[in-house]
């Protein structure tokens, strides 16, 4: 109960954030729906999908996701819950000058969240991401499931940002 109302209270400072960004001109709003194949370390092939929302500002990226991991096949005799997630995360383009309107464009970053077991009880749990690349991203999804250990992911993850509003991505 503690996660959940702390949780929400982050979302709302983060989308209040993200919200002034936009009304001052200085963020690009961008929605990026994502497709993922994984390995759930020693207990699975893993499918996802997830949709973030968020602002690209400076050569950051800022954005909530909000997504599902299923079970393609299960290969151990413990059972494999999928689940709901949802995390705020941020993101770096690391470039050769420092900002999004370069050429040679890779991105890190890292989200923290909550996700949601699908079972016969509700289970929230504390949830930790990684990711790097360009458009094809390598992924590390933590899940802490109690009494149950931690649910290592890694996989690869496409995405397709779409620009919210109109810009020229060359910067001139």
């Amino acid at each position: 109960m503690l996660f959940q109302r702390m949780y929400i209270k982050l979302i709302v400072l983060f989308v209040l954030t993200v919200t002034s960004f936009i009304y001052a001109g200085d963020i690009i709003p961008y929605i990026s729906p994502g497709i993922r194949i994984g390995w759930s370390i020693g207990n699975a092939i893993t499918f996802g999908l997830k949709t973030s929302i968020g602002g690209l500002r400076n050569g950051s990226a800022y954005n909530v996701t909000v997504g599902g991991k299923f079970a393609l096949y299960c290969y151990s005799k413990n059972r494999y819950y999928n689940h709901l997630i949802c995390d705020i995360q941020y993101g770096r383009w690391l470039s050769a000058d420092n900002t999004y309107h370069s050429s040679v464009l890779l991105g890190g970053g890292l989200g923290f969240g909550l996700g949601h077991k699908y079972s016969n009880q509700l289970e929230i749990s504390p949830h930790a991401s990684l990711f790097g690349g360009n458009g094809l991203f390598g992924t590390a999804d933590f899940l802490i499931i109690p009494n149950k250990g931690i649910d290592k992911d890694i996989g690869l993850q496409g995405v397709l940002p779409i620009p919210l509003v109109k810009f020229d991505a060359r910067g001139t």
